[in-house]
Order: structure tokens, then C-alpha cells, then sequence
């Protein structure tokens, strides 16, 4: 059975890009970072379009897309060219999307020639975590924006847009937004139990080919690493 905790240690994020620098140089160590960096453009693209969708689905215009103008007949075209300078948004996302994906992947490819495979694997999870810590702090801050624009236009509140009671009971508030929440939500947990999942990992590895076995440590590995305990996302009743 391999040292977990000597796993640890070698895959952590800092151990990971000294080993590829001693192993490989600067100038390698650098091309991770970029591969890192170009990642997380990704992932805040498509953060900002699936905010900007939200924003023309509700019909609400961004602050920064306000076009103000003091007539009547002008607040018309106005509105009109806000629309639209909102849908040349969302275009402009979409293709800054497939030029940072085309780049990502000609960055992977060249790695892939340079970086042990079990290098290039511990840094695709730690690609993958910065992602995911990425996308939870731009949503966040999206939701705070879209709540705020939709206030402003005096629009409903989101949860009763979100939330559709199709029975005879009338729900609470309470019970309104964490419906509202979605079909993902789950309470975030306090701590993770690492033994206990190590443990199963190992008795499932039993029936898994020898050669995949080590993937699925150094992944598993690099999970209960990047695991930082979060705040509750449960309010107090």
C-alpha cells in the first residue's frame, strides 16, 4: 500500500511546480503557470455568460451597459441599444471562450511531451481545483450583482421567479429559498472524514487493474489535499 502522506507532500500545489522547475527548468515551470492562468480565463467567461443570459433572459441591463438619456423617445433607442450591447456581450464571451480553449489545449499537448505523465496528471488537478474555487467565487459575486440589478429594475425577487408552487400549500420563505438554491445544493460539510475515505478507495482498488491503481490514489490524493473547510451555507433559524 503507497505512503499517503508522502503523496501528499510531493503533489502539494508549491512541491509540485519546485519539482518541475529542478526537473525541467524556469522556463517549463513558467508554461504550467500559463496553462494554470488560461484555465481560470476559461472558467470566468463562462461565469460572465451564463450572467449576462440571465440578465437578457430577466430583461435586466447591467450597470455598465446603461445608455441614460433624458426624453422619452430617447430612453426607447437607448434601451434598445443597451439590449443589444448586452447580446454583443455574450457573443464577444463566447469567442474569447474558443480562443482560451483552443490555447489550452495546444499548451496540454505540449506539456504532455515535456512532464511525466504523473506530473501532468497532479497538474490537472490542480487545475481543476483552482477551477472549481474560481467558479464558486465569480458565481457568488455574480448572484450579489444580478440580485442587485434585479432590485434596481424592480423586478420580483429571483427565488420567486426560480421556485414554481404547483400544490395547495403555501410555502414559507424559508422554504421558498432553499428551493431556490437548486437541485445541487447540499450543506457544506465541517470536516472531511480522510481515513475513512482513503480506506474506501483502497478496498474498491481490489477489483480495478494494477495500472490504474495509482491514477486513482494521486487523484484521490490531490482531492482530500486542496479540501479547505468552508462556511455554512446554512442560516441560522
Amino acid at each position: 500500500m503507497p505512503q499517503w502522506p508522502r503523496l501528499l507532500l510531493l503533489y502539494s500545489h508549491k512541491g509540485l511546480f519546485e519539482i518541475i522547475r529542478e526537473n525541467y527548468g524556469e522556463l517549463v515551470m513558467i508554461s504550467c503557470h500559463c496553462y494554470i492562468n488560461v484555465s481560470l480565463k476559461i472558467i470566468k467567461q463562462k461565469e460572465h455568460i451564463a450572467f449576462n443570459s440571465r440578465c437578457r433572459r430577466y430583461k435586466v441591463i447591467p450597470k455598465s451597459l446603461h445608455v441614460k438619456v433624458n426624453t422619452k423617445y430617447g430612453r426607447r433607442i437607448a434601451s434598445n441599444t443597451s439590449r443589444q450591447f448586452l447580446t454583443a456581450r455574450i457573443e464577444g464571451c463566447y469567442r474569447l471562450v474558443r480562443g482560451f480553449e483552443l490555447e489550452l489545449f495546444f499548451q496540454e499537448r505540449n506539456l504532455s511531451y515535456t512532464l511525466s505523465p504523473e506530473e501532468l496528471q497532479a497538474l490537472k488537478s490542480l487545475r481543476l481545483s483552482a477551477q472549481n474555487d474560481t467558479k464558486d467565487k465569480t458565481k457568488s459575486r455574480q448572484k450579489t450583482k444580478l440580485f442587485s440589478n434585479c432590485k434596481e429594475n424592480r423586478l420580483h425577487p429571483l427565488t420567486d421567479q426560480w421556485v414554481l408552487n404547483l400544490s395547495s400549500h403555501q410555502l414559507s420563505a424559508s422554504q421558498t429559498s432553499l428551493l431556490a438554491k437548486g437541485l445541487n445544493f447540499a450543506p457544506s460539510p465541517a470536516f472531511v472524514p480522510t481515513g475513512q475515505m482513503v480506506s474506501l478507495v483502497e478496498s474498491v482498488l481490489k477489483n480495478i487493474p494494477k495500472g490504474e491503481t495509482d491514477k486513482i490514489r494521486l487523484k484521490t490524493t490531490n482531492l482530500l489535499r486542496d479540501y479547505r473547510p468552508t462556511k455554512s451555507n446554512l442560516s441560522v433559524a
